[in-house]
């Protein structure tokens, strides 16, 4: 069945009030009370663009997480990798996995045509929060403390244009600057890895994959007058089958212009492909600035397309459990405390066909060391022989074995 994909609008959804501990519900905590007030609590992470640093291939600069895709931005191309894995039905108790199914999967290229091959590309307004990566047992592969950043810039992608990456957990957005005096007539990019492209009667510019629609919405071409914008006419004209440049109407040259076209976006955690929230503690014990630690298991991937051996999304592995630390009350750049990826990635012997499954099912937090030093536990199953050295509690079945960590 055809999917379309704005890739746009995913939310968290929190319930407070759910038993401690319990797989896909919120556990209650020592040291503060939940929410009990109803309607479930909106909770979203900012868009963030992830430096590379040795997690995915060497061409790439910065990626960022939807719900099922990867988005690599390289010098020379922005790529858009689907997830070939989805969960076909959740099951709850311990020891309990996933029913996994395969899904149509494929590889969006949209390359600059003509372009510079080596702009210098740079992150703007680094972020709090980090990204860390703990796959497999030996530490010195390890990636910790990743940063991230609202913007990225790629300067001089042509004479006197920069290309500029931004957005929310709704929108991604792709500014290309052209400075006064400078041929906005030289940008244009092909679309590789579409059966079909297509531009709509709102004037949005869809690519149709084999399961997939994804829109590029027409964008929005302005010149700032003062503190106000004045909309400049103009949009998306496929020149050649699988070529897109933009036409524009009559605009002063002594002045910048921006040609900002946007595409709906959905921030990492959850939705209907291998990204699945499992559980939720809630640390309320400053009611001022309560904390959520959301766990579960992805099957996101840095790896590059035609590339093997990434540090996420090997061929052995079919999914990793990962842990967020949130902050609710933020808004934007400041609600994503630490995200942290945890898992191995080499089956047993004599697994290898069916790969191996990394999954955190529940997680608790300890209050030991005092409010200031509060530590999530989580604990899971893995099927992966090199597991990060942890605590484990016995095999389950086979080569499934319970897993406990403390992520400090």
């Amino acid at each position: 069945m055809r999917r379309t994909v704005f890739l746009a609008a995913l939310i968290l959804s929190s319930a407070f009030g759910a038993r401690a501990q319990a797989p896909n519900t919120i556990s209650t905590v020592a040291g503060g009370g939940t929410n009990t007030s109803g309607a479930p609590k909106p909770v979203s992470l900012p868009l963030f663009f992830e430096a590379n640093q040795g997690q995915a291939d060497s061409r790439v600069k910065f990626l960022t997480r939807s719900s099922g895709y990867t988005l690599f931005l390289t010098p020379t191309e922005t790529m858009l990798a689907e997830a070939s894995t989805r969960v076909a039905r959740s099951k709850k108790g311990f020891g309990m996995l996933p029913e996994l199914k395969s899904a149509p999967s494929g590889v969006l290229r949209m390359q600059l045509i003509g372009a510079n091959r080596a702009p210098s590309m740079m992150g703007f307004e680094e972020l709090t929060g980090k990204v860390n990566y703990l796959i497999g047992n030996d530490p010195a592969k390890w990636r910790t403390g990743v940063p991230l950043f609202s913007r990225v810039q790629a300067r001089q992608v042509y004479p006197g244009v920069d290309l500029v990456f931004h957005g929310d957990d709704k929108v991604l957005e792709y500014d290309f600057v052209v400075a006064p005096g400078a041929d906005p007539g030289q940008v244009a990019f092909r679309i590789r890895g579409a059966k079909r492209i297509e531009i709509d009667p709102q004037g949005d510019l869809v690519m149709h994959t084999a399961a997939s629609e994804f829109r590029m919405h027409k964008p929005v071409i302005y010149q700032l007058d003062g503190a106000s914008r004045r909309e400049i006419e103009g949009g998306f004209v496929l020149s050649a089958k699988n070529q897109v440049r933009f036409q524009l109407g009559d605009y002063d040259r002594n002045q910048p212009l921006v040609i900002d076209p946007t595409i709906g976006y959905a921030t990492f955690l959850g939705g209907q492909s291998l990204d699945q929230p499992s559980a939720i503690a809630v640390d309320s014990s400053d009611p001022a600035a309560p904390r959520l630690y959301v766990t579960g298991f992805t099957g996101d991937t840095t790896s590059f397309p035609e590339v093997s051996n990434p540090l996420i999304g090997s061929a052995g592995a079919v999914a990793y459990g990962f842990i967020a630390k949130i902050n609710p009350t933020a808004i934007g750049s400041g609600s994503l405390n630490y995200l942290t990826f945890i898992g191995g990635h080499t089956p047993y012997p004599g697994d290898a066909a069916n790969g191996c499954l990394n999954v955190l099912s529940y997680v608790a937090l300890d209050f030991s060391q005092g409010a200031t030093g509060i530590v999530p536990v989580v604990s899971g199953l893995t099927q992966c022989s090199d597991y990060p050295k942890t605590t484990t509690i016995g095999t389950v079945t086979g080569t499934t074995t319970g897993v406990v960590a403390s992520v400090v």
